[in-house]
Formats: structure tokens, sequence, C-alpha cells
């Protein structure tokens, strides 16, 4: 696959997807650093069971669904623009194309397919 695609598409097309990569690392960075401590000391604070294993086990999963929400979005428009490959046939010209298409044609769910699976 490798050889084929630096055959085909050129030097370039190693790099197709990465414009939606970047936004991706920055949400789920975010939301992680903003979620994690929020919602541990919202949990000690109902659970009463104080800082232990199961306070950090509870609020990395919840972290976890937050930041799969807030990233799936990009991971969903990186694997369309991925599989389109490029030029003429392309169905996208772009991330915000391809997330408007999906919208579009699929609903918001649309975007959101694979989420638990990204979560998992």
């Amino acid at each position: 696959a490798f050889v084929d695609i630096g055959r085909t598409e050129g030097f370039r097309g190693y790099y197709r997807g990465l414009s939606v990569f970047a936004p991706r690392v920055a949400a789920a960075s975010s939301t992680q650093l903003s979620t994690y401590d929020v919602v541990k000391a919202r949990w000690m604070r109902w659970s009463e069971l104080g800082d232990c294993i199961t306070t950090h086990v509870v609020s990395s999963m919840l972290t976890g669904i937050v930041v799969t929400l807030a990233m799936q979005p990009f991971d969903f428009t990186a694997v369309r623009l991925m599989n389109q490959g490029s030029g003429e046939g392309a169905l996208y010209s772009g991330p915000l194309d391809c997330l408007a298409k999906t919208v579009r044609t699929e609903g918001i769910s649309g975007v959101y397919k694979g989420t638990l699976a990204n979560y998992l």
C-alpha cells in the first residue's frame, strides 16, 4: 500500500487527512485537560470516597467519553478524506466540505458513526 500510494498520488498522498488530525489533537488534549480535574472533584464530593482508585477510574472513564465526543468529528472526517483518494472522483474538497455533505445527507448522527468503537 505504501508504494502504491507513492506511485499513484505522490509524496502528498502520504499526508492526506493530516489537516484534520492537528485540530483533533487540540480538541482531545483541551477537553481531557479541562475535564478530568472537574469530574474528579465533583465525583469526590458526590461519592464521598475521597482520592482513591475508584475515583481515578470513574474520572478517567467519564473524561474519556467527553474526549471521544470532542474528537469524533475530526476522526470521522479524517477517515473519509483518507479513504476517498485524490484527484478525479474525489467526493470532498476538504474537511469542512466533508462535514457539511455528511450532515446534509446523513444528519448529525452520521458524523458520530463509530463513536463507541473510538471510546472502547
